[in-house]
């Protein structure tokens, strides 16, 4: 490809090209300025552009690519992890007690204490079953290697697992603080409160449900995660998601306030090294049935882009749509803006009426939508016969099963996909099968038809875990991990056409296909680098890969010998 005639300041070189999307460019070098691409192709060819301030650096050996765009990162939830102080190692109700000891040791009398949860990361599918004692700790295990401080064994994010399970403790410090007693009653059918048998709270809390509602009703108390404490996070998120090789997230399920803001106070620290595309995440309570749509929808998203005018990395456009009839949302809600380990509003679900004139007006202001259910995509359809969609690009999520009328209509709305495959294939696949019966296995993430009908599509991670290689190889294999059964092989990709979904497809989910997700000059410097050959490497060995080298807008982000 025939270089732009400007000085290059970084030429990369020795590298094994390619572009997934496209043919693999000749040569072995990219040369980058200005954030963009100068020129691909030999080395020799490319010398001509370099200056004596020129990096040059060698990428023998490394596969080099365009960053891969996440469609359903969670980026900011990453971070979060390595937040509290972690029990993830003990086995034993007594080693629980002995790294609580150590804590309590460093934390000042009567101030807080938070740990992870129970269960070993990243999907905590134990809990306290791993445990030697065969129980989970009370309070007063707490109160015994902790008597002067108020304890918080937080519980884990149910999607993790996947599992309607959740469990968290308090000491006896903690219940009084929050308030939680004899008469204290359970905030929702889905809580229990575990009681001794003089029907004092024993300090166990159980959820059955995958969005805890305890930590913010019962224990709103306990310190959550502040905008400081987000904005550390949000820059070891963007850290750890550049080394699986992701440069650019969207993030489809909605953000908070808070997560905005903490956005905002790392883009006046540094210059972000991801680029963000964040869709609103709306609150509803407090919100009237009767109130002014098109009012309210401009009050979010005014207050959502303040700021964040012609900012090339960090993007704010169109709102998340969820239905919630049961009001459990609402609950949830109560204690305040934090938002856990969500990072979206815990009310973000609306009554049916209200998500129709939602999406309504959204039609009307041509506005971008967001969902991730089926209920919310036949609310689509209902609207769009009296205002159309297409050319909206609004944009279904968490794609499971589809059947052939559900993609004509999705292709009738203009509608583009976001497949979660770690979940509907890798860890829910055979649940699927079972459900679907043999006859329907092909509409389970049917990414062959979705191709072939033309449907724009992205891979999303839903930071299960934080890279995106874990979808491309699913794609590829079709096979649920706990049972090893294939899941409707004949949707199968390639490697290079699951690849192009995490590249180009990102890029046109951002609607920056004209200048991401290609290796060709004049777009945009969003690189990585990974070892070996990505093309014709064992599938399985992509779900340990890691990058050696990243770049966003031509800055080196990442840098590992």
């Amino acid at each position: 490809m025939i270089p732009q005639a400007r000085p290059a300041e970084i030429i990369l070189h020795g590298a094994r090209l390619v572009d997934p999307a496209g043919d693999d460019p000749a040569g072995d070098a990219v040369a980058i300025g200005e954030g963009r691409i100068l020129g691909v192709g030999p080395h020799e060819q490319l010398k001509g552009l370099a200056t004596p301030e020129t990096v040059s650096l060698c990428c023998e050996g490394l596969s080099l690519m365009p960053g891969m765009i996440d469609g359903h990162a969670h980026l900011d939830r990453e971070g979060l992890k390595s937040v509290l102080p972690s029990i993830s190692g003990a086995r034993s109700i007594a080693e629980i007690q002995a790294i609580l000891r150590d804590v309590a040791a460093r934390t000042p009398p009567g101030q807080w204490i938070v740990l992870s949860p129970l269960g070993t990361p990243p999907l905590f599918l134990d809990s306290w079953s791993g445990l030697a004692d065969g129980r989970c700790p009370d309070r007063h295990d707490l109160d015994a290697a902790a008597p002067d401080h108020p304890v918080w064994i937080r519980p884990a994010w149910g999607y993790w697992s996947n599992k309607a399970d959740l469990v968290c403790v308090a000491n006896t410090a903690a219940l009084a603080l929050a308030g939680v007693g004899r008469d204290t009653p359970s905030p929702h059918p889905l809580v229990e409160i575990h009681r001794a048998a003089d029907g004092l709270p024993d300090g166990r809390f159980s959820e059955a449900t995958r969005i805890s509602i305890v930590e913010t009703t019962l224990m709103s108390a306990a310190p959550g995660f502040d905008v400081a404490t987000r904005t550390d996070a949000l820059a070891r998120s963007m850290d750890t998601y550049a080394r699986f090789g992701t440069t650019g997230v969207y993030e489809g399920h909605g953000v908070a306030r808070e997560v905005i803001a903490a956005y905002g106070a790392l883009r006046d620290r540094c210059k972000p090294g991801m680029r963000a595309t964040l869709v609103v995440s709306p609150s509803w309570s407090g919100v009237d049935a009767t109130a002014d749509m098109a009012a309210l929808i401009a009050d979010w998203t005014r207050w959502a882009k303040r700021g964040f005018a012609d900012d090339d990395r960090l993007r704010i456009e169109g709102i998340y749509a969820e239905i919630d009839e049961t009001g459990e949302g609402l609950v949830r809600a109560r204690g305040g803006c934090c938002t856990g380990w969500a990072g979206f509003h815990l009310d973000s679900g609306a009554p049916r009426a209200m998500v129709r004139e939602l999406l309504l007006e959204a039609a009307r202001q041509r506005l971008r939508v967001s969902t991730i259910f089926d209920d919310v995509m036949g609310l689509m359809e209902e609207v769009n016969r009296s205002q159309p969609l297409a050319g909206l690009n609004w944009v279904r999520g968490h794609v499971a099963t589809l059947d052939e009328r559900a993609l004509g209509a999705i292709q009738d709305m203009g509608l583009m996909l976001v497949t979660h495959t770690n979940r509907h294939i890798a860890k829910g696949g055979s649940a699927h099968l079972a459900r679907l019966g043999p006859d329907r296995c092909n509409d389970i993430v049917p990414m062959r038809r979705i191709l072939d009908r033309g449907i724009p599509v992205a891979l999303g991670s839903d930071n299960l875990p934080p890279s995106l290689l874990h979808p491309v190889a699913d794609l590829e294999l079709r096979r649920d991990h706990g049972t090893g059964e294939h899941v409707a092989p004949d949707q199968a990709l390639t490697r290079r056409e699951a690849l192009a979904l995490a590249t180009a497809g990102g890029a046109n989910l951002l609607q920056r296909g004209e200048e991401l997700g290609r290796l060709k000059p004049g777009y945009l410097a969003d690189l990585v680098g990974f070892p070996g050959d990505i093309l014709t490497m064992e599938a399985g060995e992509l779900r340990h890969l890691e990058a050696r080298l990243a770049l966003v807008g031509g800055q080196i982000v990442l840098r590992q010998s």
